[in-house]
């Protein structure tokens, strides 16, 4: 495990907090979700820890996270290693170390928030808070789903908080019947992805897109992704259509495959991989529809963020109702064919409806990250 970043000298009545995830600090899901929180908090009542079990794949975020006076822990676990393990070990370490007055663990993977909470408990950490960002499919063996339950059992007796992104993320964590959860909005920075014309022309530009329709998706290359399923309604689209793009944001164990993947199909000419990204506000400018076909999802934060751009969004019913704005969202189950996803799709093209944003409808919801941040601030600040 590595440590970046220079301890401040702790000051008297300052809280320390120790900040959990299972994932590598790459650029979306919990990571953005942290940085959106913290960026927007008064940090100096605090002193924050933030451990990734994983790697740094965006070092611009680390950055970030480092220039806000934040000590980063990275476990180094690369893809496929025993993740689990050095979790533990690493986990073991620093809550023994540090006298944490908070444990935050921030992640839809049973074990990590079962590691955090048991550690918590260890080593006397008073206020423990677990929070679901998912809602994966069940376990396919039946002896680790049944130790996810017993992990389950032990998280509901232990932690102090229970937080969660939509009721889909509680009832998966904590199980259908558990009542005493907080649905927690990730709020995001609104006007940042209000629609700008001029930003939309100088990243087509960029982009040597042209005058050609996008289609655009933003997420990790994870199996949740359902990325080949997207490449197959892009096929469709291009039966229909050629004077079409279908533009991919984010990185991920499984974007070689897809790129690969892509060039069998012959779609590589039509494909535009960007990678990890930290201007997502402005690549959805270029947009012209968002389409979203994921496994499962425990809100799909990106679709938050299309939305407030004014893209229309298509994605699979595994999409929290949370998460759409009436009249902003095309939810559709996965069951349909790729053939009728992309022609829904091309609805979209032959309408070319005016950009409306949607900010005020999502401020309304609770997507507004200054709102998000106070909550989280007031919970690390209260005494359990």
């Amino acid at each position: 495990m590595e440590k970046y970043g220079t301890e401040i000298i702790e000051e008297n009545g300052k809280k320390k907090v120790l900040i959990v995830t299972a994932c590598d600090l790459s650029g979306g899901g919990v990571p953005v979700f942290l940085y959106n929180m913290l960026s927007n908090m008064d940090l100096e009542a605090f002193c924050i820890h933030i451990y990734f079990p994983g790697e740094i794949i965006l070092q611009q975020l680390a950055d970030k996270f480092l220039n806000m006076g934040l000590i980063l822990y990275i476990g180094g676990c690369s893809t496929g290693g025993p993740v689990r393990e050095i979790a533990y070990h690493d986990l073991d370490y620093l809550t023994s170390l540090y006298n944490y007055d908070v444990i935050h663990s921030n992640s839809g993977k049973v074990w990590i928030n079962y590691y955090s909470c048991y550690f918590g408990i260890k080593n006397n950490i008073p206020l423990r808070i677990v929070h679901s960002h998912s809602a994966l499919l069940p376990r396919k063996n039946p002896e680790i789903q049944k130790q996810d339950d017993i992990y389950r059992k032990f998280i509901k007796e232990n932690a102090t908080d229970f937080l969660a992104c939509s009721a889909k993320a509680a009832e998966w964590l904590y199980g259908a019947g558990f009542n005493e959860y907080m649905v927690f909005k990730n709020g995001i920075h609104l006007e940042k992805y209000q629609f700008s014309e001029d930003t939309r022309i100088k990243y087509r530009k960029g982009l040597s897109i042209g005058n050609r329709f996008v289609i655009g998706h933003v997420g990790r290359f994870v199996e949740a992704k359902n990325h080949e399923f997207l490449l197959n309604i892009f096929r469709e689209v291009l039966k229909t259509s050629s004077n079409c793009v279908l533009l991919m944001a984010g990185g991920g164990e499984l974007l070689e495959d897809i790129k690969e993947k892509a060039e069998r199909m012959e779609l590589s000419s039509n494909c535009i991989f960007l990678g990890e990204r930290m201007d997502v506000q402005e690549l959805l400018q270029a947009m012209d529809v968002f389409v979203f076909p994921s496994l499962f999802e425990g809100l799909g934060i990106a679709v938050i963020e299309a939305q407030a751009s004014g893209l229309p969004c298509i994605t699979s019913d595994e999409i929290p109702e949370e998460a759409c704005v009436p009249g902003g969202v095309l939810r559709i189950p996965l069951e349909k064919t790729a053939s009728y996803w992309a022609e829904q799709v091309l609805k979209y093209k032959a309408i070319k409806k005016e950009r409306k944003a949607n900010c005020m409808e999502l401020k309304a919801e609770g997507y507004n990250v200054q709102d998000s941040a106070r909550r989280l601030w007031e919970l690390y600040k209260r005494n359990p």
